[in-house]
């Protein structure tokens, strides 16, 4: 008689991205990445906030299941939190999270003549207006 053992081992993280990440400029490329293990080794679904988001995944030979997304060109909606989320039918979960949000760099420029903002490599010509409370 033969007995087969298998064992269950809750998925763990085993890396992943910064737990917050500034993007510098719109239009940067940005990676995330994170990896996991676990009997049976588990399957990845990523999210950004609630909203599920399509990643690649491939396993190697260390018996982990590595996973990123590629965000091309970056726009301040791509702003979030990005979560890796690791599971298998048996035995549970393991998560791992990610904050990617717009580094704000505002600079002034001709202010003898008239306002212009740039965001990153973004610029911005307002029109403004002054108002006083103040009695003449």
């Amino acid at each position: 008689m033969y007995v087969l053992t298998i064992s269950l081992v809750n998925p763990y993280i085993v890396s992943s991205s910064p737990s917050e990440i500034q993007v510098k400029n719109v239009g940067d490329n940005v990676k995330l990445n994170c990896a996991a293990r676990g009997s049976p080794l588990p399957k990845v679904k990523w999210f950004k906030d609630k909203t599920k988001v399509i990643s690649s995944a491939t396993y190697d030979e260390e018996d982990s299941i590595r996973s990123e997304i590629l965000i091309k060109r970056f726009m301040p909606s791509d702003a979030g939190n990005y979560r890796c989320v690791f599971e298998n039918d048996k035995n549970g979960t393991a998560t791992a999270s990610t904050i990617l949000s717009m580094s704000t760099i505002l600079s002034f420029s001709n202010l003898n003549s008239s306002l212009r903002l740039t965001l990153g490599h973004e610029s911005l010509s307002p029109h403004c207006a002054y108002m006083s409370n103040t009695p003449n």
